[in-house]
């Protein structure tokens, strides 16, 4: 799994490349439904925020990590994880108060401790084999505490270099280890319902003409709070 992702990106994202750029509108979208989804993860763990401990998994340049500073996460209690190390040392560069640390296995389910809150931005995407993504999803499971919450935020399919096939997160994150509490499919461009002024009749109106006139759905929001028992 791991060496296949790295080679992958070294042809999509060389050392050196940073493909992201917000001012491109859909990207912009991007980020706002990831800002949004991160939102109601948060609330969902009902505790102070300064008090947990939260893992980035594939933390990229280290932007979502970031992004829940703005939350008021404590930098220091944000752990991010990526297998490219140049990527890592351009994520400190930019975020030195975050920890970031590269991997190359899975040999941090025993060098991170527990964490409260665990989050995948496009990470699962970009897996091609079913059974590896499973493999992540048993890792996630290993070093979240029992109540912790989970956030998906992913395609609904996998990267076309990554086989293209659909993405089933409810199947990876199993009913042994996690209860889904959310689960919303939305397009990187608005709703029809948020383009309407508010109101009970306009939305319900908005919704319905979703079906025809809208954006077609192509990620997925998803949140995951982690069960009483021991991960399978």
């Amino acid at each position: 799994m791991f060496e296949q992702i790295s080679a992958d990106y070294a042809l999509i994202e060389p050392p050196g490349a940073d493909t992201w750029c917000p001012t491109v509108e859909k990207e912009m979208w991007h980020r706002f439904r990831l800002m949004w989804a991160l939102r109601h993860a948060l609330l969902e763990l009902r505790r102070p925020l300064p008090e947990i401990r939260a893992l980035d998994v594939g933390c990229g340049f280290g932007r979502s990590s970031a992004a829940l500073v703005e939350f008021g996460v404590r930098p220091g209690n944000i752990v991010g994880i990526d297998l490219r190390e140049w990527v890592i040392d351009e994520a400190r560069r930019r975020y030195p108060g975050i920890q970031f640390k590269a991997v190359t296995g899975l040999e941090w389910i025993d060098e991170l401790g527990v964490f409260d809150f665990a989050m995948q931005c496009t990470v699962f995407s970009s897996i091609r084999q079913p059974q590896e993504r499973r493999r992540l999803a048993w890792a996630i499971a290993r070093v979240t505490r029992p109540g912790a919450v989970f956030l998906w935020w992913d395609r609904r399919r996998a990267n076309k270099w990554a086989g293209g096939d659909e993405l089933k997160p409810l199947s990876y994150f199993s009913d042994d280890c996690w209860t889904a509490v959310h689960w919303a499919e939305l397009p990187t461009r608005p709703l029809l319902t948020e383009a309407v002024r508010p109101g009970a009749l306009t939305r319900r109106l908005a919704r319905v003409l979703q079906r025809w006139f809208g954006h077609p759905a192509t990620h997925v929001v998803a949140l995951f709070r982690r069960k009483d028992s021991q991960a399978a």
